[in-house]
């Protein structure tokens, strides 16, 4: 068996607040003195019609009347005609009669009578009067092709079934699911669940969630009728959520292209909702499509959405659209959208900061730095960023940065991830349309406390020679610098503070430079300092006789050197003289190897060592070489327990007479005193040629008759350089006019 509804007592008797069931022949809400009197309807409260009977309704007011009839699906048989009558009482001033033409069971109900300048059903201003009709054959007014109605309750709170009559002489009976009669009491009872009234049906409020299906039963004499009613209970909203409007069309309609619209609510529970629509022309016109509301999801959200479509749109398109929501408990949310379309040639484009925020101060070590750009413009602009060094910064999530653009937002988007202070400075924004292009510059300031490096340092300094070394600090705001030597390696002495000078910057980088006589060793310490902190670093200063601290050297002048591929040419029977050097502070334990044999003594070779303040040394000596001393030399020492080696090639060949190799003596040079000229003259042979350079005493000289320029020299406005191979006059006089000539020379011949 199945149990009837579980109900609690009311004691409102109407679905309607205007209506108070009484006994009185004309219904009314009274007004303050101050408004309008309500409508009146000259009639019985109640009027019994008789089927396909004729019938009419007099109203009237103080003001223009309209009424509101029964609605009904469809109707071919009930005709409603509405004509303007003067007032039966002199206290109003308009009149209104309704004629019915052939009633019909389907409009049994509440007729309305109320202002045109007023809803239909509008507290205060609406006057009405219930019709029944006597119809033998149809005991409700309900479609009898209609296999179920279906209504929608609220849990919690009344409904009204529509289980009633044509007529009131009509029994009626509610069922729950078929199995039992609810129970029921006359109007004004406030002790039972359901309360009857003829005119709605049963009143009643609904506990229990969800479906129920209800059977109505009509009875006049021995005709029975009935019909089943489904009632879906909705769980009780307090609101409906803000609906989101949203244009498809990107915001970027062009006149006579179609717009189309979506509004997206959040699905309160199972409760149905209704979408209505608003253009800038009213509502919907045959132009426009409306769909059907089909169930979606936002962020995991159970949703509904429905579209709006505009075809071949015009100007009058433009403006604000309005997606109103609304439910079966009263309420209503909406959604605004402010619509523009555009003529063909129109364009736009603008970019601001949408929180006022072009310049962002952050802090070295803050998780991210943002900005969002609001990109309005049309057509659709694409956009570009540009970082502090006018890199291109991909779109997409990388390891330093998160770029996006949304062309439905018309929001740019950049994170800067890790913040550091070498992503300090300028950013860009680029945005294009294909029709105007602008930018955005933005500023980034990341303050940090001060890192200290060198540059310029060595890890050997050659004694008694001028050497520079730079300090830099990278910090914001500007730090202090601050330089202190300790000329010892000891605590036998302090540092003490060196004035700073040259101190420059470049962006962020402020370096300070200090020349020194490296006459001692020790300390340099650069300490930098701001309001974020301090850094400093000492630099070693070691000193040394050899060059970098670990060489080979010592060759004659003699044997040609490629000092780039550490090659040595000599040619054979000459002597070959090897002296490797390495700092007394960092090595030990030199030796000779060739082609990896140790050499010593005892294998031909002069091996001979020494020692000076700054050095401990090795030399090898070879008194007359031979084809098979040809090799690899390699000068091997232990560098803090760890082997460590130098290497020169040596290529014993035979000796070559001298030959030039490029010059520019072979044409003649034309000059304006006191213009610079240089002459060249590259030779090679085998042993290194030696270079001298002639001036002929007269015309067609030979090589042999020269003079010598040592004046010149000495007074530094001829120079030599390049082992002599080129000659430079600094300023020419007209002494300096003549044939000159470039003499290189070794054991095996000369060539002039």
């Amino acid at each position: 068996m199945i149990s009837p509804a579980e109900t609690l007592p009311v004691t409102l008797l109407s679905n309607d607040a205007n209506h108070h069931l009484t006994d009185s022949n004309v219904e009314f809400t009274s007004l303050p003195e101050s408004q309008d009197m309500p409508p009146q309807i000259v009639s019985e409260i109640e009027t019994i019609i008789q089927a396909n009977d004729n019938y009419t309704l007099f109203c009237q007011g103080s003001r223009p009347l309209k009424w509101t009839v029964p609605k009904v699906a469809e109707n071919t048989w009930t005709t409603f005609i509405t004509m303007d009558e003067a007032p039966i009482e002199t206290n109003y001033t308009y009149g209104s009669r309704l004629y019915i033409f052939n009633m019909t069971y389907l409009f049994v109900g509440f007729y309305y009578c109320h202002y045109e300048d007023a809803g239909e059903i509008d507290k205060g201003r609406n006057a009405s009067t219930y019709l029944y009709v006597n119809d033998s054959t149809h005991l409700a007014p309900v479609d009898e092709d209609m296999m179920i109605m279906s209504i929608s309750a609220t849990q919690y709170q009344r409904v009204v079934i529509p289980c009633k009559p044509t007529s009131p002489d009509i029994k009626v009976r509610l069922y729950v699911h078929e199995s039992e009669e609810v129970p029921v009491e006359e109007l004004n009872s406030t002790d039972t669940p359901y309360i009857y009234d003829p005119r709605y049906g049963y009143f009643t409020y609904v506990i229990k969630e969800g479906p129920c299906l209800l059977k109505c039963e009509v009875i006049r004499g021995g005709l029975n009728r009935s019909y089943e009613i489904q009632m879906q209970v909705e769980l009780p909203l307090s609101h409906l959520p803000t609906p989101d409007l949203k244009d498809l069309s990107g915001g970027h309609t062009i006149i006579g292209q179609p717009l189309k619209l979506e509004c997206i609510i959040i699905k309160p529970s199972e409760n149905e909702v209704m979408f209505h629509w608003t253009t800038p022309t009213g509502p919907p016109d045959s132009r426009m499509e409306v769909s059907a509301p089909v169930p979606t999801t936002i962020s995991s959200y159970n949703a509904y959405k429905q579209s709006l479509t505009v075809y071949n749109t015009t100007m009058e398109d433009k403006g604000v659209y309005i997606c109103n929501v609304t439910d079966l408990q009263g309420h209503s949310a909406h959604g605004l959208l402010d619509v523009i379309i555009f003529d063909e040639d129109e364009f736009f484009l603008n970019l601001y900061e949408a929180h006022n925020l072009s310049k962002i101060i952050a802090r070295a070590g803050d998780e991210f730095a943002q900005w969002v750009i609001r990109v309005e413009g049309h057509p659709v602009p694409t956009i570009t960023w540009l970082n502090n060094n006018n890199e291109i910064i991909p779109i997409g999530n990388s390891t330093y940065y998160e770029a996006s653009f949304n062309t439905k937002t018309s929001e740019a988007f950049l994170k800067i991830k890790d913040v550091s202070i070498n992503k300090f400075g300028y950013y860009t924004l680029l945005a294009t349309n294909n029709k105007m292009e602008k930018s955005l510059k933005l500023f980034l300031n990341v303050t940090d406390k001060p890192t200290v490096t060198f540059h310029g340092d060595k890890s050997f300094y050659m004694v008694n020679k001028a050497a520079t070394l730079g300090c830099s600090a990278y910090g914001n705001p500007q730090p202090i610098l601050k330089l202190e030597h300790k000329e010892c390696l000891t605590d036998d002495c302090d540092f003490m503070e060196i004035p700073a000078s040259n101190v420059t910057n470049d962006g962020l980088v402020f370096t300070s430079e200090i020349t020194f006589i490296a006459s001692n060793p020790g300390y340099i310490k650069c300490s930098a300092k701001n309001y974020l902190g301090h850094d400093e670093g000492i630099a070693t200063i070691l000193l040394t006789d050899v060059e970098n601290g670990f060489d080979i050297f010592g060759l004659d002048d003699t044997i040609d050197l490629n000092a780039e591929d550490l090659v040595a040419t000599v040619a054979v029977g000459e002597k070959i003289s090897l002296t490797c050097g390495a700092s007394v502070y960092n090595y030990t334990d030199l030796h000779w190897f060739l082609n990896d044999k140790v050499l010593t003594g005892q294998d031909g070779y002069g091996i001979s060592r020494s020692s000076t303040e700054y050095s401990h040394r090795i030399r090898l000596e070879i008194p007359r070489a031979e084809f098979s001393d040809s090799g690899e030399y390699r000068c091997g020492a232990i560098n803090h327990g760890s082997a460590v080696f130098r290497n020169l090639t040596v290529n014993v060949t035979e000796a070559q007479v001298p030959s030039f190799r490029s010059t520019n003596l072979k044409d003649e040079i034309e000059i304006n005193i006191p213009e610079r000229v240089t002459m060249f003259c590259n030779a090679f042979g085998i042993p290194k040629p030696t270079i001298t350079w002639h001036k002929a005493l007269g015309k067609n000289a030979s090589c042999l008759v020269m003079e010598s320029f040592s004046t010149h020299w000495k007074s530094g406005r001829v120079i030599t350089t390049e082992d002599n191979q080129n000659i430079t006059f600094m300023s020419t006089e007209a002494e300096d006019e003549g044939t000159y000539t470039c003499e290189a020379k070794n054991r095996g011949g000369t060539d002039c």
